[in-house]
């Protein structure tokens, strides 16, 4: 491979890795300053210069690397022109391009494939590199959430108005969460007992009851077989006496048992449900389905904006059908079959348990620092 195709690899992962624990302040502040109709995150244009070798790669050598989720993103395409000539008041073009993100970040993975493959990086400074920043957005965190806790002055900017929550770089304490839970997974593998500590007590504080699951479904799963029963209960009442020990805002985002969220996602799961049920065989179409949603709710039709989906599972669902969701689950089952058994693979099979929890309280599954963070996962765990 010549010495520029190698030198564009190295540039593209640690670039990713740079831009990581940056979350979505790249993107944030690129919306201030242009004012774009749409949000341009550079971690995506990353993933995006990918795609030509990936291409390139599937055509010339026919690399069995790169058709992971290939029956799907084909369902998907698939479903989704099936909406623009059958259902064109469903179509969103917004849909290709996060389309094409997916299938950029599974193009990441392939790059970063080459990148171990070849010498170019080793598997252990990517996976430092994952971990530092994951450690990075903990410190991002911990720093908002002491001089800047009340963020209730961002949803004019469009974005949700935590308070007391911290959110770190992603601007989500649900979404930090899951990314800090992968970070404590590596960790854990890595016997860094200290990093994990202090991810785990920054979990803590972000109050999100869907990142505490994932993360003990990780741990769990880390630690098989080698767990038993006393384990999990220490853990468990540990985990509690923690919890009494948090500070208790004021707001209703740092009241554990809140249920304000558990009302508003059974609304979001009841919606994505009866959008699956009208098109059970193939959706209606990848990432339509705020369209969809309008055109079952007259009081969305005058709103600016649409919330997706609260549950990645659904969200297949009603976007893809049963085809896709089927599709989607056997493609993952590639993927496992086809992970390493060392410890690198350990830490993917644990971080995709931990996103699977996650999933059914978000859409956790295509967001876009998750996404990235995988991919480099998946490009340093593969069988040769």
């Amino acid at each position: 491979m010549s010495t520029i195709i190698n030198k564009l690899l190295r540039l593209v992962i640690l670039s990713t890795l740079v831009l990581i624990p940056l979350g979505q302040m790249p993107g944030f502040f690129i919306d201030l300053a242009f004012q774009f109709p749409f949000t341009i995150h550079p971690l995506d244009i990353i993933a995006l210069t990918t795609l030509p070798l990936t291409i390139y790669s599937i055509v010339r050598h026919r690399n069995k690397h790169m058709f992971l989720f290939a029956n799907y993103i084909l369902i998907a395409a698939f479903s989704l022109i099936i909406s623009l000539f059958d259902r064109p008041g469903l179509f969103n073009s917004n849909a290709i391009f996060y389309l094409i993100r997916f299938v950029s970040f599974l193009s990441l993975s392939y790059v970063a494939i080459l990148a171990t493959g070849e010498k170019i990086l080793k598997k252990t400074e990517i996976l430092q590199g994952l971990l530092i920043g994951g450690v990075l957005i903990a410190l991002f965190g911990w720093l908002q959430y002491t001089f800047l806790p009340d963020l209730r002055f961002m949803k004019i900017l469009g974005w949700d108005d935590h308070y007391f929550r911290l959110t770190s770089t992603l601007l989500d304490p649900t979404f930090t969460g899951l990314i800090l839970t992968f970070t404590a997974l590596v960790a854990l593998r890595n016997y860094q007992k200290k990093i994990f500590l202090f991810i785990l007590i920054t979990i803590l504080f972000t109050y999100s009851r869907a990142s505490y699951l994932s993360l003990g479904a990780g741990v769990i799963y880390m630690l098989l077989p080698k767990i038993n029963l006393k384990s999990i209960a220490i853990g468990t009442i540990s985990i509690f006496f923690l919890f009494f020990m948090l500070p208790k805002p004021s707001g209703e985002g740092g009241n554990l048992l809140r249920l304000s969220t558990i009302t508003a996602r059974g609304t979001n799961y009841s919606e994505t449900i009866k959008i699956f049920k009208e098109n059970p065989l193939l959706g209606v179409g990848f990432n339509n389905i705020c369209n969809a949603k309008k055109q079952n709710n007259a009081n969305l039709m005058s709103m600016n904006s649409c919330h997706g989906a609260d549950n990645s599972y659904l969200f297949i669902l009603a976007t893809t059908g049963l085809v896709g969701g089927i599709t989607f689950i056997f493609s993952t089952k590639t993927l496992l079959d086809t992970t390493r058994h060392d410890s690198n693979g350990r830490i993917l099979k644990a971080s995709l348990v931990s996103l699977g929890t996650h999933s059914f309280f978000g859409n956790s599954i295509f967001y876009m620092t998750a996404m990235a963070w995988l991919a480099l996962l998946i490009g340093i765990s593969r069988k040769n």
